[in-house]
């Protein structure tokens, strides 16, 4: 039984999820989903579709110094917040939320993702898809996934602005 997982069409303009449909089949007893995806290739991309490392330095770099601005403005803004903590180093952004967890969100050099572990949602992976880190699951973006989450958690509402990253790509 011969089957196609992944169908591509190489257009260097923007990356695009333009189809997805799931199947079930059975192979030597097992079930599986198969899923047939045809994508373009954003332009920072190379070939093999990922982003050119050094775009990607710079590009998850302002991503996680503008995540950290923002969580240290919202702490510092907010008495529910007092005994919260952020902290960005190599890489790693950490943040400390009093008493409910912690966010530690990551650059992952080799798949060219950031990934992000949420003390609300659990882990999730993040692509670079056209001009936002998408989780290409249910195709919520970071910002949006932190912003309700961190909403929810403080009660009031809270809106993570990435959008200047659009300009680095």
């Amino acid at each position: 039984m011969v089957l196609t997982a992944i169908t591509q069409r190489v257009n260097l303009t923007a990356w695009v999820i333009y189809s997805k449909s799931s199947q079930l089949f059975y192979q030597n007893g097992k079930q599986y989903n198969k899923f047939l995806i045809t994508r373009k290739l954003s332009s920072c991309c190379s070939p093999d579709g990922l982003m050119d490392v050094n775009k990607y330095e710079k590009l998850s770099d302002e991503t996680l110094e503008l995540l950290c601005q923002q969580f240290e403005e919202m702490i510092e803004s907010r008495t529910k917040l007092d005994d919260s903590d952020v902290e960005l180093s190599n890489g790693v952004l950490t943040v400390k939320l009093a008493g409910n967890g912690t966010y530690v969100i990551n650059k992952q050099t080799p798949n060219r993702q950031i990934w992000l572990s949420s003390p609300f949602s659990g882990p999730k992976r993040y692509d670079w898809m056209t001009d936002s880190w998408i989780y290409k699951r249910d195709q919520t973006s970071l910002q949006q996934l932190l912003g309700q989450e961190v909403s929810k958690y403080i009660d009031s509402p809270v809106n993570f602005d990435l959008d200047s990253l659009r300009k680095l790509v």
